[in-house]
């Protein structure tokens, strides 16, 4: 590469010492390190007999009274109860998490047993398999350090015990994995064998008195080490920043562009431990501080790294140390190999001087003197005696530039192959020239747009007045046709106060045409004469379907205030969730005979009635040589789960529950596209209707029910549950769960007791395992919708299409 040789300044400090005016000899720049972020625990819980079981529960709520609580950061917590479990946790609150331990009287005996040890004794020599679950912990802390979204975070290796694990201690003292914390708590009255064996902090868990410097210790950060054992890729430029007074958003904008800029970048999955080098002045002292590539998290790793250091205001006098960084950006400059960015922010001109040093600059090297004054102020002083002795040749790419954040955000030309366009001239205000004909023009241009405003508008007023006016001169027509004594209908006062009537002679109902019958209400085919009420609050265009048309009508056969409350729940559920493509609607609901019969969108059948007719053909006579299996429609199967998923994941969107998800409340058009119905228990989670005890309460489906709603508590989790029960009905083909059980209060207790539906005849083992996640007595671990309709839609590619069932469209 060929050289090019300048007259380079040496940006020399002119600084006063105090009664001398001697350069004292420097020490080289003090590495300052950048904080942890972040934390990955790990826990290995070893106690003996004469811990009991309440012991063992204070020793796991002192541990978590030492880590963040109701924090912004989540952390992994990864526990070894003994050699024999295992559970990973991610919580930003560990003491909540262990609280559902507690509450579990299945699980929490089952860790406390996990964690024993078969002797009493203060001192022991563990077993081979607890020994290799310490080596394991260690192995999991050397992997972290390898990994670009793991190797930032503080890896927290925890002994919780009452007794001296001699060969775990062992194995802990000898860990050489960076950006490692060890601790030890310990439930025993005497630590002093446990401190004799462990080379790292032991700490009583009862110390009370202590508590608060204890967890300090516990949360505090490490100092971030570079995995000594990583492969490391190198950039094809290095980065140099020189600083004479420490600022974070400036040193933040050189890292983005470093970050960013083509030359520099590296690969989202490598790591390379001097990625930045700085050097800064802080308390009198030189810096330095080298920030590593670490993948994506760089950006985040660096921003925090800065953070930590407090910010420092410029030191307005020349010192030495300021000449020392000076001395150290010349020195860089002039030994730099690679292609290299160099930048020199400097804070006070008159402490750099021009001298006729010569140094050799590469063509590969690019300087930028970042100035904190004015450029006009230090043009004649400082910028042209650099034009003068060549270092600003418009063949070299070095910079005098103002420190502007706009400039240095949106003009740098660092670590890029294209340089983009600066504004060589200041912009200048512009003002509008004022001349009569313009004036004229504004005017005319303002009395036009005014004068077609006010007409358009006129237009729009007229033409809905004289709708308006029609539809009222059309009804009065019809009426006129009608006899002249009219029959006051009777009131009922039940429902005199309900939204979303229509009058009764506007709706047919054909009694002899049964389209379905239940213990409370039938449904009957009818005609809607008219427009709907759900058309007046959903204004789309699809909606006007739902005129003159034919409806289904449920007729119930009595109307006390639990009817009234359901009706209701479902016209302000409908208000809420308006349309959507897997919601079957709420037309409204009429007056016959003091009943209010609700109307409803018509569709060809519901998934029960569809189910029968494939179990009928999937077990009748296998003359033709097809197996059951074969006869099953799976792919249309699951298009209708993929689509539940679907509505409710949008029922839950508008923060509501729908509390009776059942097969019989899916409805299935022609085309066999599934509509969610049965709103008539859909409110929000906290509803006090549905509280422990209530009356609402008991005429929910308890076949379908979680747990937790027997004692009044809903969620979104609770619909879960009833989607794992309805998938029950779906591949046993139409079988109601829990057949052998009859009276409601055997079937709340079997359940209560942890009994859920058996596997189904026809359900995959893939598929099963869905359900028995639905089926989990945590809520938080049962999927939500968003979940379970990713997964049926993987399931419903996996299957092929029966051409027997093929949907009639």
């Amino acid at each position: 590469m060929r050289m090019l040789t300048v007259l380079l300044i040496l940006l020399h400090l002119t600084f006063q010492i105090k009664s001398q005016n001697i350069h004292p000899v420097l020490p080289p720049p003090t590495e300052l390190s950048c904080p942890t972020v972040g934390t990955n625990a790990y826990i290995l819980v070893t106690v003996t007999p004469e811990t009991d079981i309440r012991q063992f529960e204070d020793l796991l709520n002192s541990y978590g009274r030492l880590m963040p609580f109701n924090s912004t950061q989540q952390i992994k917590y990864d526990f070894y109860f003994g050699s024999n479990y295992s559970t990973i946790v991610t919580t930003n609150d560990l003491i909540k998490e262990i609280s559902e331990w507690f509450n579990d009287t299945n699980y929490y005996p089952l860790l406390y047993a996990s964690a024993l040890t078969p002797s009493a004794s203060n001192k022991q020599y563990e077993t081979e398999a607890l020994v290799s679950i310490g080596k394991t912990i260690l192995d999991n802390v050397a992997k972290d350090n390898q990994q670009v979204l793991t190797v930032y975070l503080k890896k927290q290796v925890v002994l919780l015990t009452d007794y001296a694990p001699l060969n775990i201690t062992d194995i802990f003292n000898r860990n050489q994995n960076e950006n490692t914390q060890r601790l030890a708590l310990s439930y025993a009255d005497d630590l002093t064998p446990l401190e004799e064996a462990a080379e790292f902090p032991v700490f009583k868990s009862d110390d009370e008195m202590n508590l608060s410097a204890t967890r300090n210790i516990f949360q505090e950060n490490r100092d971030f080490e570079f995995p000594a054992i990583i492969h490391e890729d190198k950039p094809s430029s290095d980065v140099y920043v020189f600083m004479t007074s420490f600022n974070v958003s400036q040193l933040m904008r050189v890292v983005e562009s470093t970050i960013n800029g083509p030359t520099c970048q590296m690969s989202q999955t490598k790591m390379y431990s001097q990625f930045v080098h700085s050097q800064i002045i802080k308390n009198g002292t030189v810096w330095q501080i080298i920030l590593p590539w670490l993948g994506q998290k760089t950006h985040s790793f660096s921003s925090n790294c800065l953070k930590s250091f407090n910010h420092m205001a410029a030191e307005p006098n020349c010192t030495a140390m300021k000449a020392q960084i000076y001395a150290n950006f010349v020195e860089h400059v002039a030994a730099a190999n690679n292609q290299t960015f160099c930048y020199l922010f400097v804070g006070n001109a008159e402490c750099a001087t021009t001298t006729n040093l010569t140094t050799n600059i590469k063509d590969s090297t690019h300087i930028r003197l970042v100035m904190d004054e004015d450029l006009n102020d230090v043009y004649e002083d400082f910028t042209l005696p650099l034009v003068n002795l060549g270092f600003l040749d418009k063949t070299v790419d070095n910079q005098v530039i103002h420190n502007d954040m706009f400039y240095l955000q949106n003009y740098s030309t660092s670590c890029t192959d294209e340089i983009p366009m600066v504004p060589l001239l200041s912009a200048r205000p512009w003002h509008r020239p004022k001349y009569l004909s313009i004036a004229l023009d504004d005017m005319l241009t303002i009395f036009i747009c005014a004068t077609i405003s006010v007409t358009t508008f006129g237009i729009l007023i007229y033409r809905h007045v004289s709708r308006k006016h029609r539809q009222q001169v059309e009804l009065l027509s019809e009426l006129m046709l009608q006899p002249r004594i009219y029959k006051a209908p009777k009131e009922c006062a039940k429902v005199a106060r309900l939204p979303w009537e229509i009058k009764s002679e506007n709706v047919h109902i054909d009694k002899e045409f049964l389209l379905g019958e239940g213990t409370i209400s039938n449904v009957y085919l009818g005609k809607l004469k008219g427009k709907s009420p759900i058309m007046q609050w959903i204004d789309r265009v699809e909606m006007k379907q739902y005129q003159d048309c034919a409806v289904a009508v449920r007729v119930p056969s009595h109307f006390d205030e639990p009817e009234e409350d359901q009706l209701q729940r479902e016209i302000a559920s409908m208000r809420q969730l308006r349309h959507h493509d897997h919601i079957a609607l709420l037309l409204g609901w009429t007056n016959k005979n003091d009943l209010v019969c609700s109307l409803l969108e018509l569709t060809h059948m519901n998934l029960i009635k569809y189910l029968s007719q494939i179990r009928e053909t999937a077990e009748q006579d296998n003359s033709s040589g097809f197996t059951p299996m074969s006869r099953i429609p799976f792919q249309v199967l699951y298009k209708i789960i993929y689509e539940i998923c679907d509505g409710i994941e949008y029922i839950h969107s508008r923060n509501l529950v729908h509390r009776d998800l059942t097969a019989r409340n899916v409805l299935l058009t022609t085309g066999l596209r599934a509509k969610i119905s049965g709103f008539g228990f859909c409110s929000e989670p906290d509803d006090p209707k549905f509280a422990a005890n209530s009356l609402a309460l008991r005429y929910l489906p308890v076949r379908w029910l979680a747990p937790e709603c027997f004692i009044g508590k809903f969620s979104v989790k609770s619909d879960s549950w009833s989607f794992g029960v309805l998938m029950y009905e779906m591949f046993s083909l139409g079988e109601q769960p829990y057949e052998d059980l009859i009276r409601p209060e055997e079937i709340i207790e079997s359940i209560r007791k942890g009994r859920v539906p058996a596997h189904p005849k026809y359900c995959s083992k893939q598929t099963y395992k869905i359900m028995q996640s639905c089926y989990q007595s945590f809520m938080s671990r049962r999927p939500n919708f968003t979940q379970l309709k990713n997964a049926f839609h993987v399931q419903s590619t996996n299957y092929y299409n029966n051409p027997a069932f093929e949907p009639d469209y």
